[in-house]
């Protein structure tokens, strides 16, 4: 199996755990919060980039402040909340959400040579 499909497939099941876990324990913020970030851990490790950790970071600060301007403002609203009325989980989400997007995408370029 080349490293490419590695990654891939390791992308592939981040992307899907996190959509499972919200589906699964989304009455749970706190053990929902815990796996989150224990799987974010992983996938940062897994992925060893600096660049992926900054935008993990910015993703996690700008995606929950979009998300909670958003709620604010009556858009939706969530079952559980914790704080600004969104659970806290949301940060850790929005975090992965951008570091998987980043590394997917980068991985995707790197193995068909496209140019940046």
């Amino acid at each position: 199996m080349s490293l490419f499909s590695i990654r891939m497939l390791f992308n592939a099941a981040f992307a899907i755990v996190n959509l499972c876990l919200i589906i699964l324990l989304y009455s749970n913020p706190l053990l929902l919060a815990v796996l989150l970030a224990l799987i974010s851990i992983v996938a940062l490790y897994f992925w060893k980039s600096k660049t992926t950790i900054i935008l993990f970071a910015l993703g996690a600060v700008i995606g929950t402040f979009g998300e909670t301007i958003a709620i604010n403002s009556g858009a939706w609203q969530y079952a559980y909340t914790n704080i600004a009325n969104i659970p806290f989980w949301v940060i850790l989400i929005w975090g992965n959400i951008v570091a998987f997007s980043y590394q997917a995408g980068n991985d995707i370029a790197k193995e068909f040579k496209f140019e940046s």
